[in-house]
C-alpha cells in the first residue's frame, strides 16, 4: 500500500485523523497533525477565537489567548482599558484629573483639589505651580503671582505701584 484513503495516516494508514477544522497531515508519512485555518486553535483545531479588538494566539499551539491593540482590555479584547474611553477606546487626556472612562465614558475630565480647565492643566484663581497649591495670604495692595506657573509670592498689583503702599 502506498496511499492511505483520505482521513488516514500513518505507515500502515491505521491512524484516524481526528481534526474538528483545517487540514490533517494524512497518508503514508502523515503523522495526523492538525492545521488550524486562521481564527481556530487547539490540537484539532476544535477553539474558535473570540478576539474582537484584538490578536488571538490561533493554530494547532495556539492557546486562543487575545492580545489586546492599544486601549483594549478583557480576554476578548471588548472593553476599554483603563485611560481609554468610548466606542473606539481613544486615549484620555486628563492632565491632573481622572477621566470619564470605558466604552460609555465621553473622556471628561473630573479635576483633582486646586486644578480647572477642559485637560484640568490650569489652576483654580488664588493657587499657585504645578501642583495648585493654595497662595498664601496677601497685604493690602498685592496679590498672588498665581496659576500653573505662578511662583506664589505676594506682588504689588500694578495700579498699586504709584502710590507707595506697596513695598514689592
Amino acid at each position: 500500500c502506498d496511499r492511505c484513503v483520505s482521513g488516514r495516516f500513518g505507515p500502515t494508514c491505521s491512524g484516524i485523523c481526528d481534526c474538528d477544522a483545517g487540514t490533517c497531515d494524512e497518508g503514508i508519512t502523515g503523522d495526523g497533525s492538525c492545521t488550524c485555518p486562521a481564527g481556530r486553535y487547539g490540537a484539532t483545531c476544535s477553539g474558535i477565537c473570540n478576539c474582537v479588538n484584538g490578536t488571538c494566539d490561533d493554530g494547532a499551539d495556539g492557546s486562543g489567548a487575545c492580545a489586546c491593540e492599544t486601549g483594549w482590555t478583557g480576554a476578548a479584547c471588548d472593553r476599554c482599558a483603563p485611560g481609554y474611553y468610548g466606542p473606539a477606546c481613544s486615549p484620555c487626556d486628563c492632565a491632573n484629573g481622572t477621566c470619564d472612562d470605558g466604552l460609555g465614558g465621553d473622556g471628561s475630565c473630573a479635576c483633582d483639589t486646586g486644578f480647572t480647565g477642559t485637560r484640568c492643566d490650569e489652576c483654580l484663581p488664588n493657587r499657585y505651580g504645578p501642583t495648585c497649591t493654595p497662595c498664601p495670604p496677601c497685604a493690602a495692595g498685592t496679590e498672588c503671582d498665581d496659576g500653573i506657573d505662578g511662583s506664589g509670592l505676594c506682588e504689588c498689583v500694578p495700579s498699586d505701584t504709584d502710590d507707595n503702599t506697596c513695598d514689592g
